[in-house]
């Protein structure tokens, strides 16, 4: 098992949504968590309102940039959460919890003591 979890968020262009989940998670896990994002189709930059946004709350983006989604990244994550996109995901099996970020919003909202929604197997073959 390892020491510190990885978890990988995923979107087609990982300009916006993936990035913007990446740098909030890396920020508040404050190193208790690897955090890595991708996209199926890489964009050529960030999309400047995401860096903005985040600028206003002290994260800085300007390192970043669109990175694609590898079967590697997938493998070594152990939870990955896709964006709902309608992203073209890669279908690699293995151990790690696979959920859509709608599918979370979802479960949200409904009884929070049913967390099988967040879980699913349907969809881009990813989550």
């Amino acid at each position: 098992m390892k020491e510190v979890p990885e978890v990988l968020f995923v979107c087609v262009h990982n300009a916006g949504r993936s990035q913007m989940a990446a740098a909030l998670l890396d920020h508040h896990a404050q190193g208790r968590v690897r955090v890595r994002s991708g996209g199926s189709a890489p964009g050529e930059r960030i999309d400047p309102a995401v860096a903005e946004a985040l600028a206003e709350i002290g994260l800085d983006l300007s390192k970043e940039f669109p990175k694609p989604v590898t079967d590697e990244a997938v493998r070594a994550a152990d939870v990955v959460i896709t964006m709902a996109c309608g992203d073209a995901c890669p279908s690699t099996p293995g151990s790690a919890t696979r959920t859509g970020f709608s599918r979370i919003r979802r479960a949200s909202r409904s009884s929070r003591s049913d967390r099988s929604a967040t879980r699913s197997t349907a969809g881009c073959g990813l989550c």
